[in-house]
């Protein structure tokens, strides 16, 4: 995932499509992505904080491709809100 994203102070990436990213990048890479609940977990154990706005970002980091991923319906939670994990 390091090649998808980087540390940078001050940005922020919003949950759903940091998390559409990594299911991309295991898509790619061979592997089964986790649930979001585990990417959750994963993202507090690199100490990688989350915080809501209108919605739940991922703070200090950004994704370093140009467009961001596609956005799976399942990625949205009944109230047309993300699913915060």
């Amino acid at each position: 995932m390091e090649e998808r994203v980087e540390n940078v102070a001050g940005e922020k990436v919003s949950a759903i499509a940091l998390y559409a990213a990594y299911r991309e990048y295991c898509s790619n890479a061979g592997l089964s992505a986790g649930s979001k609940t585990i990417f959750g977990r994963q993202m507090s154990q690199m100490s990688i904080s989350r915080v809501k706005i209108s919605s739940f970002f991922y703070m200090d980091i950004k994704l370093k491709i140009s467009s961001p991923p596609d956005i799976q319906d399942d990625d949205i939670n009944q109230n047309g809100d993300e699913d915060p994990f």
